[in-house]
């Protein structure tokens, strides 16, 4: 069977498996942002109206390379070096938040460029988005995540303390609670951060997963990814069904209440971690061919992640120009690919690498 979380070689301390995995994750979150449909890609999105979407698979996976990163692979390093690493890239996200919020609501209100997504200030009304946007209550949807990734960073370092000094099950008892105080009053962070932070535990301990895995027979390997993929794939199935064609379901609205992400429901957290799961049983059997046949695209989406989500918007206010919305299939596919390989020329421009954070 094929080691889990494939490393790009002997050499390179990176899991190539999640890269790949990283960079679908923000090719998707792109693709639905653009949002042209119908087109061909909706196959492997979703159209972002599924139980569970990309956004659930990205903090999940940045989660759990904190945890590996920050975490064990830290402990070659004094705690006070690496809680400032956090810290300062706590600050950094934060104020490219910031910054690209103004930058998208300045568009939003005054360049008259066309339909964008909805920005819940009064328009003109600065001082009201300033107040809500230092306090991380109104980042722009394009820019949300950064938003979440910037908290999460900052109770990091109270997590990579926990995980340091053997408290991994307080870490998991305390994300819990936080996560049904978050649920019971709304608010959003809260809920959100189990995703990150319950994946950090099992990144503080990834090499130990990967011995305990390679230690297993290979009908024994084989027959949990089978099971893993199976209802991984039953799950996505049913979620096509009540979504897009509910007429052919019964309670479909109950159900779909379930999964809701506002308020996160706890079946949905529970369905992204299965999901989360069969996607990484997959990709560590594609990975070969994606990085054979992808042409380096889905990888450096993977390792330019934040890079690509920070500057994805700018691209798409100039396709909102350029372009006017459509229904044909050819047009839209062909659309959203130029949409996709413009970001990943921008983002591969030394200038663009030097501002950015990666």
């Amino acid at each position: 069977m094929v080691d889990m979380f494939v490393k790009a070689s002997a050499t390179v301390n990176r899991l190539l498996t999640l890269d790949y995995l990283r960079g679908y994750f923000v090719l998707v979150i792109i693709i639905d942002h653009l949002d042209r449909f119908p087109s061909l890609w909706a196959a492997i999105t979703g159209t972002g109206r599924l139980w569970v979407t990309a956004a659930e698979g990205f903090v999940m996976i940045s989660g759990l390379l904190v945890g590996y990163v920050r975490g064990r692979k830290g402990m070659k390093q004094p705690f006070l070096a690496i809680a400032r690493k956090l810290l300062s890239r706590s600050l950094l996200l934060y104020a490219w938040t910031i910054l690209m919020t103004v930058v998208y609501a300045y568009i939003t209100w005054y360049s008259g460029i066309g339909p964008l997504p909805w920005f819940n200030s009064p328009v003109g009304d600065w001082a009201y988005m300033w107040h809500r946007l230092i306090t991380l209550q109104m980042p722009h949807v394009w820019i949300h995540f950064l938003a979440l990734y910037a908290i999460f960073l900052v109770l990091a370092i109270g997590a990579v303390w926990l995980l340091r000094n053997g408290y991994d099950r307080l870490l998991a008892v305390l994300s819990v609670l936080l996560y049904i105080y978050g649920f019971g009053h709304h608010i959003e962070w809260m809920q959100w951060q189990i995703l990150f932070f319950i994946p950090a535990i099992a990144g503080f301990y990834l090499d130990n997963i990967r011995s305990t895995w390679q230690s297993w027979s290979t009908s024994r390997q084989r027959g949990i990814e089978i099971a893993t993929i199976f209802a991984g794939a039953l799950l996505l199935v049913t979620s096509v069904i009540y979504i897009f064609y509910p007429q052919y379901v019964p309670y479909t609205s109950e159900v779909n209440g379930i999964f809701s992400a506002e308020p996160f429901m706890p079946a949905r957290l529970l369905l992204t971690i299965v999901w989360f799961c069969a996607l990484i049983v997959l990709f560590n059997h594609i990975t070969p061919y994606l990085a054979k046949y992808s042409f380096g695209i889905v990888e450096y989406f993977g390792t330019h992640s934040l890079t690509a989500y920070i500057v994805h918007g700018l691209v798409l206010c100039g396709v909102t120009v350029l372009f006017a919305k459509s229904n044909d299939w050819t047009i839209n596919t062909l659309l959203t690919f130029g949409v996709i390989l413009s970001i990943f020329l921008l983002i591969r421009l030394p200038v663009i690498r030097r501002i950015i954070p990666r």
